[in-house]
């Protein structure tokens, strides 16, 4: 039956057997006509009923209670078993994802295939040691792909003048080291005067320049330029020659890059003529990429001039690419006179553009 007071109602229901209402349960009518039950009144009134019946095992209603907290129980630990079931899905899901990721990751290591993050582990840092060139084309490619560093020196040669001749004259004369006696018409005596050049050891040059400040300068008998041992300049290109017939040891020296090494001893006491031409290291007149070559004639006032082009300043810098130290010399040769192996002051600006393996 309804049992209303007010807005408020409840539903009861009578047993028989006991001869007690059971509260169904309790409400407030809504403006919208509608009724809203207390859920919290219906367990109240359940838990009253069940106190109210006893421990009467044969009671129907008792039973049916105790199936009911028993079906609750059992759907309480149906629930908890479907949570276990799933925690331990979940688990076991984290933990075929953790064996799959350290699989993925030993794959790709059995693979040999690298991790995207380090693809650019194999491009060359900036301290990383360049390649050691051993051919012109080396040289020419790693300048290409390096950043030269720019050198710029001034080197100041004072005047000098006077050969140191030798006094003995004898036929064994031309076997001793050093000058030799003055002789008209011969290459009997050098002199020479080095500066050296601010560059690191095991520098590469990828190119290299020389400029006198003024153009008056002047020299005599002859002059060359060297850098370390090999010729950059020579005044007069018949101290090159090597007459057919002449001992090899008695003629200067070229490689198969065309580098002509200065040494006066193996050809001092030879005769020479004025009329030979100057020559320039790698210097090809009207060829492109030929770098310059500007030096004047024996006992004339003129500028130097000396550039190298790319060809060339590689086949240098494949001689060079094991020194310690980096040396320009000025030589002047001599025959007889006091005023021989004499050359005015010269002031070199000098530029190296250079890479260090």
């Amino acid at each position: 039956m309804i049992f209303t007071f007010g807005k408020r109602w409840c539903l009861l229901t009578y047993l028989s057997g006991l001869m007690t209402f059971w509260v169904l349960g309790c409400g407030v009518t809504s403006f919208h006509g509608g009724a809203q039950f207390a859920t919290e009144r219906k367990s109240s009134a359940s838990e009253d009923a069940q106190k109210n019946s006893g421990p009467d095992e044969n009671n129907n209603n008792s039973g049916t209670d105790a199936g009911g907290g028993e079906g609750s129980g059992q759907t309480k630990e149906s629930n908890d078993g479907r949570e276990s079931e799933k925690d331990g899905s979940d688990s076991a899901s984290k933990e075929d994802d953790a064996e799959s990721g350290v699989a993925g990751v030993d794959a790709n290591a059995d693979s040999g295939d690298a991790p995207l993050d380090n693809k650019d582990d194999n491009k060359p840092s900036e301290n990383q040691e360049k390649e050691d060139p051993q051919t012109p084309e080396e040289v020419v490619d790693l300048c290409k792909k390096s950043t030269p560093q720019r050198l710029q020196q001034q080197l100041v040669f004072d005047e000098r003048i006077d050969c140191n001749f030798s006094s003995a004259e004898n036929a064994d004369d031309a076997l001793t080291a050093g000058n030799l006696h003055r002789l008209n018409g011969h290459l009997m005596a050098r002199e020479t005067t080095s500066q050296a050049i601010d560059l690191p050891q095991n520098a590469i040059i990828c190119g290299i320049s020389l400029a006198s400040e003024n153009s008056n300068f002047r020299y005599d008998d002859f002059l060359t330029i060297s850098l370390n041992q090999y010729a950059l300049m020579i005044s007069n290109d018949l101290l090159m020659q090597c007459d057919e017939g002449a001992d090899p040891a008695t003629c200067l020296m070229k490689d198969e890059f065309d580098v002509w090494t200065w040494d006066f001893d193996r050809i001092k006491g030879r005769p020479f003529g004025f009329n030979g031409e100057r020559y320039c290291f790698g210097y090809q007149e009207g060829a492109e990429n030929s770098g310059e070559c500007e030096f004047p004639g024996h006992d004339q006032a003129g500028a130097v001039k000396f550039s190298l082009g790319t060809d060339a300043v590689s086949k240098l810098s494949v001689k060079l690419k094991d020194q310690a130290n980096f040396t320009l010399s000025l030589t002047a040769t001599g025959d007889n006179d006091n005023e021989d192996c004499w050359h005015k002051a010269l002031s070199l600006d000098v530029g190296v553009d250079y890479v260090v393996k």
